[in-house]
């Protein structure tokens, strides 16, 4: 029952105001020559009132906006990431031979690149992750001796 009534009272309010209704005649009559006779209320387009042409074009260049401030603000994020792993190939090249392995570990740090030292002494320098759980597989490999750098290699998946 309650279901019904919720519904039939939706159902009331789906239909404009009318006339009609429970007042007395002289009433009803009153209330509908104020209704009518009142200008209704003209609906004012938003935007301060510009045309309709003038608003879409509006529109348009925000979402414009918007979308170039979105890839702004992506490629301010990531650019310093591509361009420590476009440069990574000339910085194994650019290691003398005979660099102690602290200094070279140093420079790698210092350039922005992750350094791990592999199990059979190797020096891996990669180049720096994209997002946390992508690791690039490119990377240097550093191959150390008594006199200090013996070779250094840049590999495209280490």
């Amino acid at each position: 029952p309650d279901l019904r009534i919720a519904n039939a009272t939706l159902s009331q309010l789906s239909y404009p105001p009318t006339c009609r209704g429970s007042l007395s005649e002289a009433d009803r009559l009153r209330s509908c020559e104020i209704h009518h006779s009142a200008n209704p209320v003209e609906k004012r387009p938003l935007l301060f009132g510009l045309p309709a042409a003038q608003r879409k074009s509006i529109g348009r260049w925000l979402m414009v906006g918007m979308v170039a401030l979105m890839a702004l603000g992506i490629a301010l994020g990531f650019w310093p990431l591509y361009a420590a792993s476009q440069k990574l190939p000339g910085f194994c090249t650019s290691l003398p031979v005979g660099m102690s392995a602290s200094r070279a570990q140093a420079q790698a740090q210092a350039g922005g690149y992750e350094v791990e030292m592999a199990e059979d002494g190797r020096m891996l320098i990669k180049a720096p992750r994209m997002a946390a759980q992508v690791d690039s597989g490119r990377g240097c490999e550093l191959r150390f001796g008594e006199t200090g750098l013996e070779s250094s290699a840049y590999r495209s998946a280490l």
